[in-house]
């Protein structure tokens, strides 16, 4: 989890695994807005051990109303590239 503040602004950063979904989350969200952005992530293997991330081509961006600024999208997309779960196979 993580916090930024822009403008006024305060967004959080929350990652974690959907078994429902069997794939990784990363969501982004503003406090006491609707804006938010999450990127999916299949496991590529959810019956199989630790998370595999799934190929590029199977990742999905969900958003909702609002804006997010630009350097807490740096942010967050530095988040989730650090975390390694944008495999490509």
């Amino acid at each position: 989890m993580a916090m930024w503040e822009y403008d006024g602004r305060r967004f959080m950063y929350v990652s974690g695994y959907m078994l429902d979904e069997g794939a990784w989350h990363h969501e982004l969200s503003e406090i006491g807005s609707e804006a938010c952005a999450c990127i999916v992530i299949p496991d590529a293997t959810p019956d199989d051990g630790p998370f595999t991330p799934g190929a590029s081509e199977t990742v999905i961006l969900r958003t909702a109303a609002g804006t997010i600024p630009w350097p807490i999208w740096v942010a967050f997309m530095s988040r989730v590239h650090e975390s390694n779960d944008l495999g490509d196979r």
